[in-house]
């Protein structure tokens, strides 16, 4: 049975703090660079003390959203404004701490460089965790940090984020569930709805290539996995590794993908505070012989004040 909580929200924009509001939007995950929240404020914020809500409030105010239930307040996203919306009620767009990483700009060549170096050179001040790896022929012209992270995503395969003053990079077959947190899911005590389909090793027509360099002018491919048209085909490049270092990557990424277990999404109450990069731990006591862990992929917060509070966390593989 799923508990009654009296949910509550607080939002701080720049240096104005909000203990109302109607609504937040947050949505989060791994596969995309940054995350993203919305907020909806009550008509009555339209004036504050008399003024314009504007002359309070600008692009590129820090922004904190806290909610929680019973008084008690955990923060649930933390970026900088984006844009203030012209209607009433007035919405704000957010997007997280990779925001002013977008506004600078860098122009260079490298013939070679690792890896560390070159995000040391485009994020200084952080902390940084990444494989081990060099990059060839790598340039960049007027590019902001983000976007050059973004070239690294489609490029290679490297999915990056931030943890406070700490930049994470590395390829999403290699995640270390040693550092996630695990959350428990129970169908019958703190879930609120479930979109999940089970599925076999057999029902998968998966193929992964592995990109390593070029020979005689064609791309190198190494692949692992299903063969023929009908294959659904996950391309990965990574031009440091060896043919036989690749082959393993091309097996990893496919056992990964391809298992028994569930797809899909579970929808639960504000707690437990789940995350994109966390992994779940789902049980249901009428199909137990199904219960397993799964890394989430992406989690979207919705809470309003007229409609509750949620997570709708969208599960990777399983593990």
């Amino acid at each position: 049975m799923i508990p009654y909580l009296n949910m509550n929200a607080r939002v701080i924009v720049g240096k104005i703090r909000f203990e109302n509001i109607s609504s937040f939007h947050i949505e989060e995950t791994v596969k995309e660079l940054g995350d993203t929240a919305s907020i909806i404020l009550p008509r009555h914020y339209k004036k504050l003390n008399g003024k314009s809500l504007l002359d309070y409030i600008s692009t590129g105010d820090k922004v904190e959203i806290y909610a929680g239930y019973n008084g008690k307040y955990h923060l649930e996203f933390e970026g900088f404004l984006k844009n203030i919306g012209s209607e009433a009620p007035m919405e704000l767009t957010c997007d997280d701490m990779f925001y002013p990483h977008k506004q600078n700009e860098f122009t260079f060549s490298y013939a070679t460089i690792s890896l560390k170096k070159l995000l040391e050179h485009i994020m200084p001040g952080y902390e940084v965790e990444c494989p081990d790896m060099k990059l060839v022929k790598f340039q960049a012209h007027k590019a902001s940090s983000f976007r050059i992270m973004k070239e690294l995503q489609k490029d290679y395969g490297l999915f990056s984020r931030l943890q406070g003053k700490k930049l994470i990079v590395g390829f999403s077959y290699s995640w270390d569930f040693s550092k996630t947190k695990r959350h428990k899911l129970h169908k019958q005590k703190n879930v609120k709805s479930t979109n999940l389909q089970w599925k076999k090793e057999s029902d998968y027509l998966v193929r992964v290539e592995v990109t390593v360099g070029k020979s005689a002018g064609k791309d190198k491919i190494v692949s692992f996995g299903a063969l023929g048209k009908d294959a659904v085909v996950n391309r990965i490049t990574m031009t440091n590794l060896s043919e036989a270092d690749a082959k393993q990557v091309a097996k990893a990424r496919y056992k990964n993908t391809v298992y028994n277990g569930f797809t899909g999404d579970i929808t639960s109450l504000g707690t437990p505070r789940t995350h994109a990069g966390d992994s779940v731990e789902y049980e249901n006591d009428f199909e137990p012989d199904k219960n397993g862990a799964y890394l989430i992929e992406r989690v979207v917060i919705d809470y309003n004040n007229m409609g509750g509070f949620s997570r709708k966390n969208y599960l990777s593989y399983k593990i």
